[in-house]
Protein backbone atom coordinates (compact mmCIF):
# COMPACT_ATOMS: atom_id res chain seq x y z
CA UNK A 1 0.00 0.00 0.00
CA UNK A 2 1.06 3.59 -0.56
CA UNK A 3 0.84 6.60 1.74
CA UNK A 4 1.58 10.31 1.53
CA UNK A 5 4.05 12.31 3.61
CA UNK A 6 5.02 15.95 3.14
CA UNK A 7 4.66 16.24 -0.60
CA UNK A 8 5.56 12.75 -1.74
CA UNK A 9 4.01 9.32 -2.01
CA UNK A 10 5.82 6.59 -0.10
CA UNK A 11 5.40 2.95 0.70
CA UNK A 12 3.08 2.77 3.70
CA UNK A 13 5.77 0.94 5.68
CA UNK A 14 8.07 3.95 5.23
CA UNK A 15 5.62 6.48 6.65
CA UNK A 16 7.07 7.86 9.89
CA UNK A 17 7.42 11.11 11.78
CA UNK A 18 10.24 12.35 13.97
CA UNK A 19 10.08 11.41 17.66
CA UNK A 20 10.43 15.14 18.38
CA UNK A 21 7.53 16.15 16.12
CA UNK A 22 5.05 18.34 18.02
CA UNK A 23 2.30 15.89 17.14
CA UNK A 24 4.15 13.19 19.07
CA UNK A 25 5.63 15.35 21.83
CA UNK A 26 2.53 17.43 22.65
CA UNK A 27 -0.36 15.77 20.86
CA UNK A 28 -0.77 18.80 18.59
CA UNK A 29 -2.28 16.83 15.74
CA UNK A 30 -5.32 17.73 13.69
CA UNK A 31 -6.71 14.48 12.29
CA UNK A 32 -9.55 13.09 10.26
CA UNK A 33 -10.75 9.51 10.00
CA UNK A 34 -12.58 8.71 6.76
CA UNK A 35 -13.79 5.50 5.19
CA UNK A 36 -14.85 4.20 1.82
CA UNK A 37 -18.27 2.71 1.20
CA UNK A 38 -18.10 0.37 -1.74
CA UNK A 39 -14.84 2.01 -2.76
CA UNK A 40 -16.16 5.58 -2.64
CA UNK A 41 -14.91 8.01 0.01
CA UNK A 42 -17.79 8.95 2.32
CA UNK A 43 -18.41 12.67 2.95
CA UNK A 44 -14.88 13.75 1.98
CA UNK A 45 -15.80 17.44 1.69
CA UNK A 46 -17.35 17.49 5.15
CA UNK A 47 -14.34 15.80 6.72
CA UNK A 48 -11.89 18.20 5.09
CA UNK A 49 -13.97 21.23 6.00
CA UNK A 50 -13.76 20.18 9.65
CA UNK A 51 -10.03 19.64 9.29
CA UNK A 52 -9.57 23.14 7.86
CA UNK A 53 -11.38 24.54 10.89
CA UNK A 54 -9.00 22.72 13.21
CA UNK A 55 -5.93 23.86 11.27
CA UNK A 56 -7.14 27.44 11.50
CA UNK A 57 -7.43 27.15 15.28
CA UNK A 58 -3.76 26.10 15.63
CA UNK A 59 -2.45 28.59 13.07
CA UNK A 60 -1.68 26.18 10.22
CA UNK A 61 -4.45 27.07 7.78
CA UNK A 62 -2.10 29.04 5.53
CA UNK A 63 0.78 26.58 5.78
CA UNK A 64 -0.92 23.38 4.63
CA UNK A 65 -2.32 23.05 1.13
CA UNK A 66 -5.61 21.35 1.97
CA UNK A 67 -6.91 22.01 -1.55
CA UNK A 68 -4.66 19.16 -2.70
CA UNK A 69 -6.00 16.67 -0.17
CA UNK A 70 -8.96 15.33 -2.21
CA UNK A 71 -6.60 14.37 -5.04
CA UNK A 72 -4.13 12.81 -2.60
CA UNK A 73 -6.84 10.84 -0.82
CA UNK A 74 -8.39 9.58 -4.05
CA UNK A 75 -5.01 8.49 -5.41
CA UNK A 76 -4.26 6.52 -2.25
CA UNK A 77 -7.73 4.94 -2.30
CA UNK A 78 -7.44 4.04 -5.99
CA UNK A 79 -4.09 2.36 -5.46
CA UNK A 80 -4.71 0.65 -2.12
CA UNK A 81 -8.26 -0.48 -2.86
CA UNK A 82 -6.80 -2.87 -5.46
CA UNK A 83 -5.04 -4.74 -2.67
CA UNK A 84 -8.16 -5.47 -0.65
CA UNK A 85 -10.19 -8.66 -0.83
CA UNK A 86 -13.11 -8.29 -3.20
CA UNK A 87 -15.86 -6.31 -1.50
CA UNK A 88 -13.63 -4.83 1.21
CA UNK A 89 -13.24 -1.18 2.14
CA UNK A 90 -10.62 1.20 3.49
CA UNK A 91 -10.24 3.40 6.51
CA UNK A 92 -8.30 6.59 5.70
CA UNK A 93 -6.37 8.75 8.16
CA UNK A 94 -5.30 12.32 7.40
CA UNK A 95 -3.22 14.15 9.98
CA UNK A 96 -1.25 17.37 10.27
CA UNK A 97 1.09 18.74 12.95
CA UNK A 98 3.17 21.92 13.36
CA UNK A 99 6.30 19.82 12.72
CA UNK A 100 9.46 19.52 14.80
CA UNK A 101 9.13 20.80 18.38
CA UNK A 102 11.50 23.84 18.45
CA UNK A 103 13.00 23.01 21.85
CA UNK A 104 14.64 19.91 20.34
CA UNK A 105 15.72 21.55 17.09
CA UNK A 106 16.29 25.26 17.81
CA UNK A 107 18.25 25.81 14.58
CA UNK A 108 15.56 24.37 12.29
CA UNK A 109 12.72 26.34 10.75
CA UNK A 110 9.55 24.46 11.75
CA UNK A 111 7.81 22.88 8.78
CA UNK A 112 4.35 21.36 9.22
CA UNK A 113 3.89 17.63 8.85
CA UNK A 114 1.07 16.38 6.61
CA UNK A 115 0.35 12.69 6.09
CA UNK A 116 -2.33 10.42 4.65
CA UNK A 117 -2.49 6.65 5.00
CA UNK A 118 -5.09 3.90 4.76
CA UNK A 119 -5.83 0.47 6.17
CA UNK A 120 -8.34 -2.35 5.63
CA UNK A 121 -11.40 -1.72 7.79
CA UNK A 122 -11.44 -4.09 10.80
CA UNK A 123 -15.07 -5.19 10.50
CA UNK A 124 -14.65 -7.77 13.27
CA UNK A 125 -14.81 -5.01 15.87
CA UNK A 126 -18.42 -4.06 15.10
CA UNK A 127 -20.06 -6.55 12.70
CA UNK A 128 -22.07 -8.45 15.34
CA UNK A 129 -23.14 -5.22 17.05
CA UNK A 130 -25.55 -4.36 14.23
CA UNK A 131 -27.69 -7.18 15.69
CA UNK A 132 -26.78 -7.10 19.38
CA UNK A 133 -26.12 -3.41 19.96
CA UNK A 134 -23.28 -1.76 21.85
CA UNK A 135 -22.95 -1.82 25.64
CA UNK A 136 -22.11 1.54 27.21
CA UNK A 137 -20.84 2.60 30.64
CA UNK A 138 -21.21 6.12 32.02
CA UNK A 139 -17.75 6.82 33.41
CA UNK A 140 -16.27 9.18 35.97
CA UNK A 141 -13.61 10.42 33.55
CA UNK A 142 -14.84 13.79 32.36
CA UNK A 143 -14.98 15.30 28.89
CA UNK A 144 -12.54 18.13 28.18
CA UNK A 145 -14.14 21.53 28.77
CA UNK A 146 -14.78 23.76 25.72
CA UNK A 147 -12.86 26.34 27.76
CA UNK A 148 -9.73 24.23 27.13
CA UNK A 149 -10.07 24.03 23.35
CA UNK A 150 -12.95 24.41 20.89
CA UNK A 151 -14.91 21.18 20.61
CA UNK A 152 -15.01 21.37 16.81
CA UNK A 153 -11.31 20.49 16.70
CA UNK A 154 -10.72 16.81 15.97
CA UNK A 155 -7.31 16.21 17.46
CA UNK A 156 -5.06 13.48 18.83
CA UNK A 157 -4.93 14.81 22.39
CA UNK A 158 -6.98 11.86 23.61
CA UNK A 159 -5.68 10.75 26.99
CA UNK A 160 -9.10 11.33 28.59
CA UNK A 161 -10.73 9.03 26.04
CA UNK A 162 -8.13 6.33 26.66
CA UNK A 163 -8.66 6.51 30.41
CA UNK A 164 -12.44 6.56 29.97
CA UNK A 165 -12.43 3.38 27.92
CA UNK A 166 -10.11 1.66 30.41
CA UNK A 167 -12.56 2.60 33.13
CA UNK A 168 -15.52 1.30 31.13
CA UNK A 169 -13.87 -2.02 30.28
CA UNK A 170 -13.03 -2.69 33.90
CA UNK A 171 -16.79 -2.73 34.48
CA UNK A 172 -17.83 -4.39 31.22
CA UNK A 173 -15.12 -5.66 28.83
CA UNK A 174 -17.52 -5.34 25.89
CA UNK A 175 -18.56 -1.77 26.65
CA UNK A 176 -17.48 1.63 25.42
CA UNK A 177 -17.36 4.71 27.64
CA UNK A 178 -19.86 7.56 27.70
CA UNK A 179 -18.33 10.75 29.07
CA UNK A 180 -20.20 13.54 30.82
CA UNK A 181 -19.21 17.18 30.56
CA UNK A 182 -18.39 19.61 33.36
CA UNK A 183 -22.12 20.22 33.90
CA UNK A 184 -22.85 16.48 34.24
CA UNK A 185 -24.60 16.48 30.88
CA UNK A 186 -24.06 13.85 28.19
CA UNK A 187 -21.10 14.40 25.89
CA UNK A 188 -19.90 11.54 23.64
CA UNK A 189 -18.00 8.27 23.56
CA UNK A 190 -14.32 8.12 22.57
CA UNK A 191 -15.24 7.51 18.92
CA UNK A 192 -18.94 8.30 18.51
CA UNK A 193 -21.69 10.84 18.96
CA UNK A 194 -24.77 9.78 20.90
CA UNK A 195 -28.40 10.28 19.90
CA UNK A 196 -31.44 9.50 22.07
CA UNK A 197 -35.03 9.03 21.00
CA UNK A 198 -37.36 10.40 23.67
CA UNK A 199 -41.02 9.42 23.18
CA UNK A 200 -42.30 12.92 23.93
CA UNK A 201 -39.63 14.82 22.00
CA UNK A 202 -38.09 12.78 19.20
CA UNK A 203 -34.37 12.56 18.45
CA UNK A 204 -32.06 14.57 20.69
CA UNK A 205 -28.27 14.89 20.86
CA UNK A 206 -25.98 16.92 23.14
CA UNK A 207 -25.58 20.66 22.49
CA UNK A 208 -23.37 21.28 19.46
CA UNK A 209 -20.96 23.56 21.29
CA UNK A 210 -20.14 20.71 23.70
CA UNK A 211 -19.42 17.89 21.24
CA UNK A 212 -17.30 17.15 18.21
CA UNK A 213 -19.40 17.99 15.13
CA UNK A 214 -19.45 14.42 13.87
CA UNK A 215 -19.64 14.02 10.11
CA UNK A 216 -21.77 10.91 10.53
CA UNK A 217 -23.96 12.73 13.05
CA UNK A 218 -24.61 15.48 10.48
CA UNK A 219 -25.47 12.84 7.89
CA UNK A 220 -27.80 11.13 10.35
CA UNK A 221 -29.48 14.48 11.03
CA UNK A 222 -30.19 14.90 7.32
CA UNK A 223 -31.70 11.40 7.14
CA UNK A 224 -33.84 12.05 10.21
CA UNK A 225 -35.13 15.29 8.68
CA UNK A 226 -36.31 13.34 5.63
CA UNK A 227 -38.16 10.59 7.45
CA UNK A 228 -39.37 12.35 10.61
CA UNK A 229 -37.90 15.51 12.15
CA UNK A 230 -34.33 16.81 12.49
CA UNK A 231 -32.30 16.04 15.58
CA UNK A 232 -32.78 18.53 18.42
CA UNK A 233 -29.44 19.57 19.92
CA UNK A 234 -29.52 20.57 23.58
CA UNK A 235 -28.05 19.78 26.97
CA UNK A 236 -29.12 16.28 28.06
CA UNK A 237 -28.89 15.25 31.69
CA UNK A 238 -27.68 11.80 32.69
CA UNK A 239 -31.12 11.09 34.19
CA UNK A 240 -32.73 11.41 30.76
CA UNK A 241 -31.05 8.21 29.58
CA UNK A 242 -33.73 6.23 31.44
CA UNK A 243 -36.50 8.03 29.48
CA UNK A 244 -35.19 7.00 26.07
CA UNK A 245 -36.77 4.15 24.16
CA UNK A 246 -33.86 3.97 21.69
CA UNK A 247 -30.29 5.21 21.86
CA UNK A 248 -27.83 5.20 18.97
CA UNK A 249 -24.16 5.91 18.28
CA UNK A 250 -22.94 7.43 15.02
CA UNK A 251 -19.34 7.15 13.86
CA UNK A 252 -17.53 7.00 10.52
CA UNK A 253 -16.18 3.39 10.72
CA UNK A 254 -19.50 1.66 11.42
CA UNK A 255 -21.94 4.47 10.50
CA UNK A 256 -24.67 3.68 13.05
CA UNK A 257 -25.07 1.30 15.99
CA UNK A 258 -27.85 0.81 18.49
CA UNK A 259 -27.06 0.95 22.21
CA UNK A 260 -28.14 -2.21 24.03
CA UNK A 261 -27.51 -1.10 27.61
CA UNK A 262 -26.03 1.75 29.63
CA UNK A 263 -24.45 0.78 32.93
CA UNK A 264 -25.42 3.36 35.57
CA UNK A 265 -27.85 4.92 33.10
CA UNK A 266 -30.97 2.85 33.64
CA UNK A 267 -31.31 1.91 29.97
CA UNK A 268 -31.60 -1.62 28.54
CA UNK A 269 -33.17 -3.04 25.38
CA UNK A 270 -33.27 -6.62 24.13
CA UNK A 271 -32.49 -5.77 20.51
CA UNK A 272 -32.07 -2.75 18.21
CA UNK A 273 -35.35 -0.87 17.84
CA UNK A 274 -37.52 -0.02 14.82
CA UNK A 275 -36.28 3.56 14.48
CA UNK A 276 -32.67 2.37 14.37
CA UNK A 277 -33.60 -0.17 11.71
CA UNK A 278 -35.38 2.49 9.69
CA UNK A 279 -32.46 4.90 9.87
CA UNK A 280 -30.02 2.16 8.83
CA UNK A 281 -32.16 1.38 5.78
CA UNK A 282 -32.28 5.07 4.91
CA UNK A 283 -28.50 5.34 5.29
CA UNK A 284 -27.93 2.33 3.03
CA UNK A 285 -30.34 3.72 0.43
CA UNK A 286 -28.69 7.15 0.55
CA UNK A 287 -25.16 5.84 -0.07
CA UNK A 288 -26.23 2.99 -2.35
CA UNK A 289 -24.25 0.44 -0.38
CA UNK A 290 -25.12 -2.09 2.34
CA UNK A 291 -22.38 -1.57 4.93
CA UNK A 292 -24.10 -3.92 7.40
CA UNK A 293 -24.10 -6.89 5.04
CA UNK A 294 -20.49 -6.10 4.16
CA UNK A 295 -19.32 -6.07 7.77
CA UNK A 296 -21.06 -9.35 8.55
CA UNK A 297 -19.56 -10.97 5.47
CA UNK A 298 -16.00 -9.99 6.33
CA UNK A 299 -16.05 -10.52 10.08
CA UNK A 300 -14.65 -13.86 11.33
Amino acid sequence: MIAYLNGRYVDAAELHISPVDSGFMLGITIAEQLRTLGGKVFQIDQHLDRMRGGLAEIGLADQIATAELPEIIHRIVDENFKQLPTGGDLGITVFATPGIYPTYAPDEVPTPTLAVHSYPLPFQFWANKYDTGQNVVVVKTQQISPKSWPMHIKCRSRMHYYLADREAKQIDPKATALLLDENRCLSETPIANIVLHLPDEGLVSPAKERILPGVSLQFLDSLAAEIMTPIHFRDISEAELARADEIMLSSTPYCLLSVSSIQNGGFTVEKPGPLYQRLCRSWIDAVGFDFIEQAKRFAP
